[in-house]
């Protein structure tokens, strides 16, 4: 950014003291998702970077199923539950669908693939998009100074740096859309078309990592054309478009609650049956959110207190209460209602399809809470953020107590375990490029251990978390876990001379099945 540039930015007789701050304050904000993360490694976790390994189920399987893209790009072993498989032959990969790991296993191949790798990876994305986010919205101190301080106290951004999951990579994404958004909501006609293409392609590669994105197609295709029905169109077609990729190239989840839905949809279930089960999945995730740690019900309590606030200020002042007049902001009807969308629509998927439970409410729409308080930021809407920033700071404690318990044990793994198992596994299991089926480089397992990362690149594995392994087996690798009798529970047909054992390790024995089709 030139001088000149900055000057615009910041009126003042004190220019090159203004500059410096700015340039001060930009690289501050630059720098957080380093520092902060770093920091909270080396300080709270008492550890460094190196020590990380992947420990959560979907940890182990982001980061082996990167490690194997990145070996054997679409040849790998399946990545499924209960081995099930994609409908997509081509795709072997879990739930979350085909495009995370090729996309990371493609970056893989140039940078290599440790087990800190996505954590690196993961702290330039929010550093480069934390960049463009100051570049295109041109702040002013006082805007930068609100931009460190929201991005410091956002507990959902830190509390997963050190982890394999994909939710730092959403938060770019926050930061990046909200330009996109800010540009158009600033310049409307006089957008660049290039802003509209960069905004198309994120929207797209963002969706394909995960649906929610795809709805914001929505609000910025209105405000790309009066047409009303030519943008619901063209959001319905980019949302229908990253549904079906993402189911496509995803192996199926059983049940949850959109598979039994659609199950009991396919069962011809009356209407009448099939919305009173929606009702009460809905009341019933509508019960947990006051459930779960500090955090939890904060995160949750401050998209409640948004749209509140949004919804109740948009109103007449004459038709306001004096405590509702004072907390009213002049906004423009258009950024109102996309911030009312946005949250709304976040909120509604989770108490209707996804759940409100654990960390999983937490994690998905935090993305969504920071994309509306970034334009809250770049418009200068500062009356509310005063009171999220300070709840968030009174949620410090919980924060350092729940970052500790979730993360210290991915830095404090049980090596040895971890080498056994290696050796036991790397003697004994060969990846085969030239196999007639994937099955024949997957491992059967009962759960999604934290010692599957130590599988040889192109091995994949598949889990019965919630079920007792099911035969006939479809792997020709099965590992059936000591000391859990109904982890396995034979049917009468079953002939035990089928599998035959190949080694001990840690977890289990681990057995070749003859009946696979290899």
């Amino acid at each position: 950014m030139s001088s000149k540039q900055i000057a615009a930015i910041m009126p003042s007789s004190s220019i090159s003291l203004r500059a410096l701050a700015w340039w001060g304050l930009s690289v501050c904000a630059i720098l957080l998702p380093l520092v902060i993360g770093l920091g909270l490694i080396r300080f709270n976790l008492n550890a460094s970077l190196s020590s990380f390994t992947p420990f959560d189920s979907d940890e182990v399987v982001y980061w082996h199923q990167i490690a194997t893209f990145r070996m054997v790009g679409f040849n790998g072993g399946q990545y499924s539950v209960d081995e099930l498989t994609a409908p997509a032959a081509f795709s072997h990969f879990h739930t979350h669908g085909f495009f995370h790991p090729t996309l990371f296993g493609l970056i893989a191949r140039v940078t290599g693939w440790t087990y800190t790798t996505p954590i690196i990876l993961h702290i330039s994305l929010l550093m480069i998009a934390i960049g463009v986010f100051i570049a295109v919205t041109k702040p002013s101190i006082q805007k930068l100074a609100w931009l460190i301080f929201l991005l410091a106290t956002f507990w959902q951004l830190w509390m997963y740096i050190p982890s394999v999951m994909q939710e730092n990579v959403h938060q770019a994404g926050s930061l990046l859309m909200a330009c996109c958004f800010y540009v158009r909501l600033s310049k409307r006609e006089r957008t660049p078309v290039i802003v509209d293409v960069i905004f198309i392609l994120l929207v797209t590669l963002l969706a394909l990592l995960r649906l929610t994105w795809a709805f914001l197609a929505i609000p910025y295709f209105l405000l790309l054309t009066r047409q009303r029905w030519a943008a619901l169109l063209s959001a319905g077609l980019l949302i229908l478009f990253a549904v079906i990729v993402f189911f496509y190239t995803g192996a199926p989840y059983p049940r949850n609650f959109p598979s039994t839905f659609l199950a009991l949809i396919a069962a011809n279930l009356p209407f009448t049956d099939l919305a009173y089960i929606a009702a009460i999945y809905f009341f019933e995730n509508l019960a947990n959110l006051v459930l779960g740690n500090p955090l939890m019900v904060l995160a949750r309590g401050q998209i409640i207190l948004l749209i509140t606030w949004l919804s109740i200020s948009g109103l007449p002042p004459a038709h306001l209460p004096p405590l509702f007049r004072k907390a009213q902001v002049s906004m423009p009807l258009t950024e109102r209602r996309l911030h009312i969308f946005n949250l709304v629509m976040i909120f509604y998927l989770h108490l209707q399809v996804y759940t409100i439970k654990a960390w999983a409410d937490y994690r998905v729409m935090a993305p969504h809470l920071l994309f509306t308080l970034l334009l809250m930021i770049a418009f200068k809407r500062y009356r509310m953020l005063v009171v999220i920033i300070a709840l968030n700071l009174a949620a410090a404690g919980a924060f350092w107590t729940e970052f500790n318990q979730m993360n210290a044990i991915k830095f404090h793994a049980d090596l040895e375990r971890r080498e056994a198992f290696s050796r036991a596994f790397n003697e004994t299991l060969i990846y085969d490029a030239q196999a007639p089926s994937a099955w024949c480089n997957t491992v059967y397992v009962k759960e999604f251990y934290p010692e599957l990362v130590e599988l040889p690149a192109g091995i994949g594995f598949s889990a019965s978390p919630h079920r007792p392994m099911q035969a006939p087996f479809r792997s020709r690798y099965v590992l059936i876990p000591d000391g859990d009798p109904d982890a396995f529970v034979p049917p009468p047909t079953f002939d035990p001379s089928s599998l035959v054992p190949l080694a001990e390790t840690p977890v289990g024995t681990l057995y070749l099945n003859n009946d696979a089709a290899c």
